[in-house]
């Protein structure tokens, strides 16, 4: 089913690094999230229709800025796909995964960046 074609992938890239995250944020919590937040991703892929016709693949990256709240504050696109319809794609996956991925304890009253790349591969499409 097309639905299941892309795909959130937790990456060694890690944290995006700042001066304020450098002294914070725990690496192992990281971590944790960031597989969380691939996970929730993964449940709410999607590949567009108009993609799938037209045999286009890409991978975006997708940079998650969390408050010390515990929200995500920012979801924007860091890295492009080559075509905006994915790209569009890539960060509507990653803010409803944010909206529902669990903070580890770790992080909580921290503000951090996490990114993760969204693959859409025609391959995947079952």
């Amino acid at each position: 089913m097309a639905s299941q074609a892309a795909t959130a992938v937790p990456d060694r890239g890690g944290a995006v690094a700042s001066a304020e995250a450098a002294a914070g944020p725990d690496a192992d919590g990281i971590r944790v999230y960031r597989i969380g937040l691939a996970r929730e991703a993964r449940s709410h892929r999607r590949y567009p229709p108009l993609a799938l016709e037209r045999g286009w693949t890409g991978t975006a990256e997708v940079q998650v800025d969390v408050s010390r709240q515990g929200r995500a504050r920012q979801i924007l696109l860091a890295r492009s796909s080559g075509h905006e319809i994915l790209d569009r794609e890539a960060v509507a996956m990653m803010s409803h995964a944010a909206a529902s991925a669990a903070l580890p304890d770790s992080l909580r009253g921290q503000e951090f960046a996490v990114r993760l790349p969204v693959v859409f591969d025609l391959a995947d499409v079952q």
